[in-house]
């Protein structure tokens, strides 16, 4: 018998057609790599999610919380500006009485700086701001202009930067503006990425 074509005798059974059934063969051959392709398009969509969510959950179980004394002018708007900027993006900062920085930082976990006898703090006649640029390996040309300019302006060494004289001036300034000190840093923080600006303008020069 030929497949394809049916007998006169045998009427029990359908015809069997040899290009019907390539066809179908055919079409389900193409369409197991389709499935497999869109199987394997979800479990890729799948993997970024769940690689996202757990990066994003890393990131906010990694973020610090950083404490330094109340009413900040130079070093204490600068260097969380440097942390926010460059070390930790979801850092918090709490700003408290000079006599409960250490304690509250041990109660906390929060990491102490610019205050006295910590690692981040100052350094014979280098500032805080120095000391997180050590720290965190921070050589960036431009931060270490502005490192000079935050040195002068903590420190009164005027003669360390022309513009170290200016900057004490504006945080003063900005310090009798505001009487809640996380205002103060919003917008201090604005006025260190300018200086930041421009002193990586100035390092291209």
């Amino acid at each position: 018998m030929e497949i394809g074509r049916r007998t006169t005798n045998d009427t029990s059974r359908p015809a069997v057609s040899l290009r019907a059934g390539a066809g179908n063969g055919a079409a389900r051959r193409r369409a197991v790599p389709e499935r497999l392709g869109r199987r394997r398009r979800r479990r890729r969509l799948m993997h970024d999610i769940i690689r996202k969510v757990s990066s994003a959950s890393a990131h906010w179980r990694n973020a610090m919380k950083w404490i330094t004394r109340e009413r900040p002018k130079i070093d204490r708007i600068a260097c969380p500006w440097l942390i926010a900027r460059f070390v930790d993006k979801a850092a918090e900062f709490l700003y408290v009485p000079d006599a409960d920085v250490l304690r509250i930082a041990k109660e906390t976990g929060a990491i102490p700086f610019d205050v006295p006898d910590v690692e981040l703090g100052h350094h014979g006649e280098l500032c805080s701001f120095d000391a997180f640029l050590e720290k965190y390996a921070l050589h960036d040309p431009a931060l270490l202009k502005l490192a000079a300019i935050v040195r002068g302006a903590d420190t009164g060494r005027y003669d360390l930067a022309p513009e170290a004289s200016g900057l004490h001036a504006i945080s003063v300034g900005l310090s009798g503006n505001f009487r809640d000190d996380l205002e103060q840093l919003r917008h201090g923080m604005v006025m260190y990425d300018a200086l930041y600006a421009w002193c990586r303008r100035d390092a291209r020069l």
